[in-house]
C-alpha cells in the first residue's frame, strides 16, 4: 500500500522546524490515537519494536534550510506525506487512522499544518524477471551500525558503504521466511548520483544518503523493499524510494 496525505501549511505560516520528521511522527501518533478509541496505538508505539511502514515528506520547490528552519517560499506552500508498508494489516490500520485526519489540522513549530486529502496512490510493479531497479530516494537512506560506545551512521563516502548495506538489509529481511537465505544476503545498493546529507532527528545529527542508486535482488526482494522502504530507522521517515526503471536479467 502506498498513501499520500496532501498537505499545506498555515496562511501566516513563514517557516517549518528542521525536525519535520518529528511533527510527521506526533501526526501518526494522534492519528492512531483518534481512531477506534486508540486500540492499535501500543500496537505501533509501546515499546522499541520495529514497525512495519515507512514514509517520507515531500517538501515544496523553493524551500531554503536556515540553521533551525525551513523558510518556505510562500505561506500556504504545499507539501505531501507519502506513506507506504508491505503489510497488509497495517496498511489497513494506518489508511483508517489517517482518512480520520483528512480536514484537520496539526500543529508544527510557529506553524500549522492544513490536511487537504489523503489517497491512495498506484504502486509500481515490479515484474517476475526485473533484478534490476533504478530508484531515486524519496526520504534519505540510514544505514546504522550499533556500537558499544554510540551508534555509527554510514554514508556513500564511507569504505565500507557497500557491505554494510548490504548486512542491514539481511537483517532487515532475517525473519521473512518467503526469501531464502541466499536472497536475503545479496541484496546490494550501486550508488548512482548520490550524496551524503546530515539530517536533524531529535537533537540528533544523522549521517546518510540521497539522491539516484541501482538496486540489485530477486524480484520478490526487491518488490518488498520498494513497498517496505531500505536501510535503518524506516518508521522514523528514512529509506523510503521510487523506481525510476526497471531492468531484466541477473
Amino acid at each position: 500500500m502506498r498513501l499520500m496525505l496532501q498537505l499545506h501549511t498555515d496562511l501566516h505560516g513563514e517557516t517549518l522546524p528542521i525536525d519535520y520528521r518529528r511533527s510527521m511522527l506526533s501526526l501518526f501518533k494522534r492519528a492512531l490515537t483518534a481512531y477506534a478509541d486508540g486500540k492499535y496505538f501500543e500496537e505501533f508505539y509501546q515499546g522499541n519494536h520495529t514497525k512495519a511502514f515507512s514514509f517520507a515528506v515531500g517538501l515544496p520547490k523553493g524551500v531554503r534550510f536556515s540553521r533551525d528552519v525551513i523558510v518556505l517560499p510562500k505561506p500556504e506552500a504545499k507539501l505531501t506525506l507519502t506513506v507506504s508498508t508491505a503489510d497488509p494489516r497495517t496498511a489497513a490500520i494506518l489508511n483508517n487512522a489517517l482518512l480520520t485526519m483528512k480536514g484537520k489540522t496539526h500543529p508544527v513549530k510557529d506553524n500549522i499544518l492544513h490536511i487537504e486529502n489523503v489517497v491512495m496512490i498506484p504502486e509500481k510493479p515490479v515484474s517476475q524477471t526485473g533484478h534490476v531497479l533504478l530508484i531515486r530516494m524519496l526520504a534519505p537512506l540510514c544505514v546504522r551500525e550499533h556500537t558499544e560506545r554510540k551508534d555509527r551512521y554510514i554514508t556513500i563516502e564511507d569504505d565500507d558503504f557497500a557491505q554494510q548495506f548490504t548486512r542491514v538489509i539481511a537483517y532487515q529481511l532475517k525473519d521473512r521466511t518467503e526469501f531464502t537465505e541466499e536472497e536475503k544476503q545479496s541484496v546490494q545498493l550501486i550508488p548512482y548520483e548520490m550524496k551524503k546529507t546530515v539530517i536533524r532527528h531529535y537533537g540528533q545529527k544523522i549521517a546518510c544518503s540521497l539522491g539516484t542508486a541501482v538496486l540489485t535482488a530477486s524480484p520478490q526482494v526487491l518488490n518488498y523493499l520498494y513497498q517496505s522502504g531500505i536501510g535503518s530507522r524506516r518508521s522514523a521517515g528514512f529509506g523510503l524510494f521510487d523506481i525510476l526503471t526497471i531492468s531484466e536479467g541477473g
